[in-house]
């Protein structure tokens, strides 16, 4: 089970047909099917620790981006606004570890293309929820990147408050 909705596929057959025809690398940014459901029942710590390691290349960025008050009103604010319950009764800490899980192995999987390959362009088309305010995808490659080159991210911050 692949987990894309025929819909998701249809959406997308478009830019996977154009990608044949110009010969251009697609990557695959999503955890396993398989850990997403994991994680969104059980937590992050039901992902088997390999794939874990798989999915997150800078496991202390990883945590210190969550315990960020920044990050909190974007989770607050924005992320959990996402959140519909998929079995009456359950709790958004499900959704946040699904959605942290999604992000980082996104972030984690172009970065790793990135560094690798320095001279490409890198292009992700992803769901705006997954984009929003820096904190979601696009705001984790960075730092990622700077785990991967053994180097000090430089923040960008707007204001404190972003």
């Amino acid at each position: 089970e692949v987990g894309v909705a025929e819909e998701t596929m249809d959406l997308y057959m478009p830019l996977f047909r154009y990608a044949r025809e110009k010969s251009l690398n697609l990557l695959a940014l999503s955890p396993e099917f398989m850990d997403i459901v994991a994680a969104r029942k059980n937590g992050l710590q039901s992902v088997a620790p390999e794939r874990r390691q798989e999915y997150v290349a800078d496991p202390q960025g990883f945590i210190s981006l969550t315990q960020e008050p920044r990050y909190k009103l974007y989770t607050d604010r924005s992320l959990l606004k996402d959140f519909n319950p998929s079995d009456p009764g359950e709790k958004a800490t499900g959704f946040f570890a699904e959605r942290i899980l999604v992000h980082e192995t996104a972030a984690t999987i172009a970065a790793k293309y990135a560094v690798e390959r320095p001279e490409s362009l890198v292009a992700i088309v992803a769901p705006t929820p997954d984009v929003r305010f820096l904190l979601g995808i696009n705001g984790r490659i960075p730092r990622v990147c700077a785990a991967l080159n053994n180097q000090k991210q430089i923040t960008n911050k707007v204001t404190d408050n972003a």
